[in-house]
């Protein structure tokens, strides 16, 4: 085993995660990863980190003794599977996202007269797969309606946030102990918004911002077009469910795509809807 070891200056330490122990990195939290090419960084030998990619792989292999080792760090930190990079939506849901689920990270935009609903249903398969869920500054949630689209209520936390100053300080909280957040924007937080996508993007959860939800600057954004109860009849009747038809966008969908939805379905949840029911 080769003795020479490195101060890394990455948050993620690329060649700790790739290799385990067999490369001994010390990583300074809040920086970046010195296989990535930052100029400046030194190895515990003393040498200076030299700059451009070619002689950093060069560098280390001379400081490691094993080229081998180098080109599976670059390898296997090239992308993460999709599986890991996303959480999951319920199948009905999944065409509207380019990665056929949440990826982490990110800000959803959820409008329209069925934002509230859309929200909840974006998250309800990923807590029913165990992720933990809260909402920060929703006074409109109702807990029964987030029950029958599927959010299992254990797993579902409140947060009440009166305050933009508030909002923003348990927003960037709770991004560091559950996966998804749901939370409506208020008035004058687009100064917070940018330290609370930090937290998102270092921890890996998402943050479904219902309407208005422009001012966080959405990686995607989904619509509620139509929303339309069944059940009602001439003076009769009880509402059944709702058919919700969604379309997605924003700057990290590369094509808009429409779909209908049960927002809840006749028998409680999410489901798609039949061509023959449209």
């Amino acid at each position: 085993m080769p003795g020479g070891r490195a101060d890394c200056s990455g948050a993620t330490c690329l060649a700790r995660s790739a290799t385990g122990p067999r490369l001994s990195l010390d990583c300074v939290p809040g920086t970046f990863c010195l296989l990535t090419g930052v100029p400046g960084t030194e190895f515990t030998d003393g040498s200076a980190m030299p700059t451009g990619g070619a002689r950093h792989v060069r560098h280390v292999e001379r400081v490691f003794g094993r080229v081998g080792w180098v080109n599976a760090v670059v390898e296997l930190s090239r992308l993460a599977p999709v599986a890991d990079r996303c959480l999951p939506v319920h199948p009905a849901l999944a065409g509207l996202f380019p990665d056929g689920g949440l990826r982490r990270g990110s800000i959803v935009g959820c409008s329209g007269p069925a934002a509230m609903s859309l929200a909840l249903a974006l998250a309800a398969q990923s807590a029913t797969a165990g992720s933990w869920v809260a909402a920060v500054g929703v006074p409109a949630l109702g807990l029964e309606a987030a029950a029958e689209l599927g959010v299992p209520l254990e797993r579902l936390v409140v947060v009440t946030a009166q305050r933009t100053a508030d909002w923003a300080e348990r927003l960037a909280a709770a991004a560091d102990g559950f996966e998804i957040l749901i939370t409506t924007v208020p008035p004058g937080a687009e100064r917070a918004a940018r330290r609370v996508r930090q937290r998102l993007q270092a921890r890996g959860a998402v943050l479904l911002a219902i309407h208005p939800a422009g001012r966080v600057g959405c990686d995607a954004e989904v619509t509620t077009l139509d929303s339309r109860w069944v059940g009602l009849g001439d003076g009769h009747g009880a509402l059944l469910g709702r058919r919700v038809t969604a379309r997605s966008g924003g700057r990290r969908v590369p094509r808009p795509v429409t779909t209908t939805v049960w927002l809840p379905s006749p028998d409680g949840g999410v489901a798609g809807v039949d061509a023959a029911e449209v």
